[in-house]
């Protein structure tokens, strides 16, 4: 029995596949009958890694080849995840700091570090760690599919759990559990915290009397400022004056 039961989902082609660029995948999802949610997702992926990729080796979008994220494999990995999204109807999706890992892994550029190049250039601006993990935890496509997806990153939102799932990855490690763990949960409104940005003006004053400043004071409050207050100040040559804060 393992330490948690997952879902795993394989993909096995039969028939030697060709590398393609950017431009090939463009063509074969854009032309494709998927719905315009999906194809909208799946672009946007493969245009993240396609702009991390073109950066690093210093090419043009449109020339970068994708090879282990190229074959049919991933195009099916990515195309997948996009219809998984649109089936659940979930508003928004938050992310947790994503885990890098350490060590180095095996690519068609050769042996790499952990992360990968890819990796990090799609993760920036993004909070990460590095975790107890030996080994790739995030690769380019898990990246580009939480940054595509995630409106935000940090810890679990406040909200009521409805739902829970497990994805299983291929690593069979003792000591932690190679799955995903996704949370379905509704933010209620007891559970949110309002916020608002606020605007604070303040003047200095000179040469008035209690009666326009009072005056002033309540036009402005019936004018949907939210706090009028005034203090006693003393300026140039001690002269008694007004500070009008709101």
């Amino acid at each position: 029995m393992g330490p948690v039961r997952a879902k795993k989902f394989d993909v096995k082609v039969t028939v030697l596949q060709p590398y393609r660029n950017y431009k090939d995948i463009k063509g074969i999802i854009g032309e494709s009958k998927l719905n315009t949610m999906v194809k909208k997702i799946s672009l946007d992926v493969f245009q993240l890694i396609a702009e991390a990729e073109a950066r690093i080796h210093g090419y043009d979008i449109d020339e970068i080849h994708f090879h282990e994220v190229g074959a049919v494999d991933s195009i099916i990995d990515i195309v997948s995840t996009a219809i998984g999204i649109k089936s659940l109807g979930i508003e928004s999706y938050y992310s947790s700091k994503i885990p890098l890992g350490s060590g180095f892994v095996d690519s068609s550029h050769g042996k790499l570090p952990v992360p990968a190049p890819a990796t990090v250039e799609i993760l920036k601006g993004i909070p990460v760690c590095t975790g107890i993990f030996d080994y790739e935890v995030t690769t380019p496509t898990g990246a580009a599919i939480i940054k595509t997806l995630a409106a935000k990153f940090g810890g679990i939102r406040c909200m009521e759990i409805e739902k829970v799932g497990y994805g299983a990855g291929s690593k069979v490690k003792k000591e932690i559990p190679d799955v995903l763990r996704v949370l379905k949960g509704v933010i209620k409104d007891k559970y949110r915290l309002k916020a608002e940005d606020l605007i604070v003006l303040s003047a200095n004053i000179d040469d008035s009397t209690p009666e326009i400043m009072g005056y002033l004071q309540e036009n402005l409050l019936k004018n949907k400022v939210l706090d009028v207050w005034t203090e006693q100040i003393y300026m140039k040559k001690n002269r008694p004056a007004f500070k009008l804060c709101g």
